[in-house]
């Protein structure tokens, strides 16, 4: 993509999604824009990481491959997510997003990509490489004891939290798999902007002791689902998961699994339970920097995605 090509790329993405928005004005594949407020919100996006085909000097299929850290074994590996898949009604069905994905894979090949994914139809993906992880695992807990007195469950403060909720996710998250490596310019203009679709700061909230010092946070999900959670440490998530559980009506819906969470829920004394869930379709890059064959197999992938307890939070879906 060029400069000059912005507008075009904006106006195919809601030729192409705004039937899914079923005439519901309010919903996001509605507005206009929105994709490429999205990708304009990713402080890594490059205009190379927009991949177009024209036809007829038309612009007909474009996708957005994002190229983000993910957490590994204590070091990072490079994702490269594939979002904004779109072909204008006028030039569907004729393999086009089949020729753009071939161009992606070469492209995040180029970029150093380990692993790639997205979230779509098998009957689309399958034909490109891609398949399900059925196996992603989420937790729940409940029957947590009442909260100790002093701790009170508000609102994230974007000036007076921001820090100290970037420093939980730094430590509460650097040994495990999955967790975005977040900068700066994610945290602001994707994951706590107003206009954000998945995240927002208004579904953020800080778990504050009797000296106002944020020991945990959460993001809330409708339903009462957790899709996001971090603290100072294990003891500390002991103390604050009763108090979110309090606002949950005694049990918390997780999106994800993670080590820490477990562990905390134990500490209160809560009852955990866990199952397996569809999640995105993946594709291996190389495989030589998860330790495994350059040319994984789904299942070798999906193995290690399991045994590594892989965690994705949902302000991070693009």
């Amino acid at each position: 993509m060029e400069a000059s090509e912005e507008k075009s790329r904006d106006e195919l993405a809601y030729q192409s999604y705004k039937e899914y928005a079923q005439g519901d004005p309010n919903h996001f594949l509605a507005r206009r824009g929105y994709f490429g407020t999205l990708a304009r919100s990713d402080p890594r996006m490059k205009p190379e990481c927009n991949r177009f085909l024209f036809c007829d000097d038309e612009l007909a299929s474009s996708i957005t491959v994002f190229l983000w850290p993910v957490r590994f074994r204590g070091g990072e590996i490079l994702a490269g997510l594939i979002g904004s898949v779109c072909t204008h009604p006028d030039h569907r069905r004729r393999g086009y997003i089949r020729m753009l994905m071939e161009d992606a894979k070469n492209f995040m090949r180029d970029e150093g990509v380990t692993v790639s994914w997205l979230y779509g139809k098998q009957s689309v993906y399958g034909p490109c490489g891609y398949d399900t992880f059925n196996n992603y695992s989420i937790l729940a807990a409940e029957d947590f004891p009442g909260p100790e007195t002093g701790l009170t469950l508000r609102p994230l403060d974007l000036v007076s939290d921001y820090a100290a909720v970037k420093e939980i996710y730094e430590t509460w998250n650097a040994g495990a798999f999955g967790p975005t490596v977040r900068l700066d310019g994610d945290w602001k203009d994707r994951i706590l902007a107003e206009n954000s679709s998945r995240g927002g700061v208004a579904h953020f909230y800080s778990v504050v002791d009797s000296g106002g010092r944020v020991i945990a946070y959460c993001h809330r999900l409708s339903g009462g689902n957790i899709g996001e959670f971090g603290a100072l440490d294990e003891k500390s998530a002991a103390r604050a998961l009763p108090v979110i559980a309090r606002e949950f009506g005694g049990h918390i819906q997780f999106c994800f699994d993670h080590a820490k969470v477990e562990n905390g829920a134990k500490m209160a004394n809560a009852k955990i339970s866990r199952k397996q869930e569809a999640h995105g379709m993946w594709l291996v890059i190389n495989g030589s920097r998860l330790g495994l064959p350059e040319h994984a197999s789904h299942t070798e992938l999906f193995s290690l995605l399991q045994k590594e307890r892989f965690t994705y939070y949902s302000a991070d879906h693009f």
